[in-house]
């Protein structure tokens, strides 16, 4: 007798994307890819294990999956070479280079994996879609994910210091600055680098990286509005007043969705696509943030010292008129019985949208 047969199959993998990151089922999960049935000929083969023996196809650093011809990874829609999501410069695990020991400054926080595919802490200014983080983290949990974008790495800035004590903090540069002098101060004589290899040789599979320094110098001697100085300057000056900082920036790092300071840097060459996908590796582009970000501090609240003198007064003797006129009793001279000095600090909170004056300290001064 006829015996109707339908076959399918139902092809489950876990597959880790950066091999540092395995450690939850959305680091292994391909989001998107559906339950995985497929309708099979009765009498053809099935293949159950087609990865088996090869590159994981959810292997996507930086340059995307090598044996892949698309540019895109599989269903998250970050492309092969997106500085938003993956660290450039990285193309297998060979590539991380991680500090040890006690770091020398602040910035060095950019070295340190962050626990998502192909990334350390991120220092740059570039966002990624919320929508395509989801897919490419495997974090479904929308909320969770919110908070776990590279640019939420920015608040570690208000947590982390290099000072030992607060008089080692003394001359920290306010984020929220808006002098050239002051900028000028912070940026002049930093060493930067800029990406000085051939286009023609960043063909080959491993291509030797050659960078120069470059010292950034003050404004007095920068030469003017194209210095390198200036452009960093109005950089900063017009991201801190965009949305959604709107002329405030809150937390120390907001600085670094400056992208004069990383991505847009006027040190750096990006003016061709070898240099933009093979020549700039992910520390050159932090390069700035790594030198001056112990120097920043931010999220302060703005203070006024206020200086009171009271005095208690009296007529001095024989200094009434008592001449007949308009003038008669009238005081022309005052003798000081008491006085006193008050210090008060008063500190503004909910600035600038909200502001409201708080005293933190009054204090009556001696006569010293």
């Amino acid at each position: 007798p006829f015996t109707p047969i339908r076959k399918k199959s139902q092809y489950i993998t876990w597959q880790a994307n950066d091999p540092l990151v395995h450690f939850t089922t959305g680091d292994l999960v391909t989001s998107g890819a559906g339950t995985g049935l497929v309708d099979e000929q009765p009498n053809g083969s099935i293949y159950p294990l087609p990865n088996i023996g090869k590159l994981n196809t959810r292997f996507e650093p930086w340059g995307g999956n090598p044996g892949s011809s698309a540019g895109d990874s599989q269903q998250s829609g970050v492309t092969a070479n997106d500085p938003a999501a993956k660290d450039p410069g990285v193309f297998s695990s060979d590539y991380w280079d991680f500090p040890t020991n006690k770091y020398p400054a602040l910035g060095t926080l950019g070295r340190i994996h962050r626990g998502t595919p192909w990334q350390t802490v991120y220092m740059k200014s570039a966002e990624v879609n919320l929508g395509v983080w989801t897919n490419w983290s495997g974090n479904p949990n929308l909320l969770d994910a919110i908070h776990t974008q590279p640019k939420m790495d920015r608040v570690l800035f208000d947590l982390f210091t290099t000072a030992v004590d607060q008089n080692a903090t003394r001359g920290q540069v306010n984020v929220n600055q808006t002098n050239l002098a002051t900028w000028s101060a912070l940026f002049g004589g930093v060493i930067g680098l800029t990406n000085t290899t051939p286009d023609a040789d960043l063909t080959s599979v491993q291509p030797f990286l050659r960078y120069e320094p470059l010292v950034i110098e003050p404004a007095s001697v920068s030469g003017g509005d194209n210095s390198t100085l200036a452009k960093i300057y109005r950089g900063i000056n017009a991201t801190r007043a965009s949305a959604p900082y709107n002329g405030y920036f809150r937390h120390t790092g907001d600085i670094l969705a400056t992208p004069e300071l990383t991505l847009a840097s006027p040190l750096l060459n990006t003016n061709s696509s070898p240099q933009l996908s093979r020549g700039i590796s992910d520390s050159a582009y932090e390069r700035l943030p790594q030198m001056v970000m112990s120097l920043l501090r931010g999220n302060d609240q703005p203070r006024f010292t206020i200086y009171s003198i009271g005095q208690t007064l009296q007529p001095a003797a024989r200094s009434r008129v008592m001449a007949a006129g308009p003038f008669f009793n009238m005081c022309t001279n005052y003798q000081i019985t008491a006085e006193v000095v008050t210090r008060t600090v008063v500190r503004i909170d909910g600035a600038p949208t909200t502001p409201r004056a708080v005293i933190e300290s009054y204090n009556i001064l001696g006569p010293e």
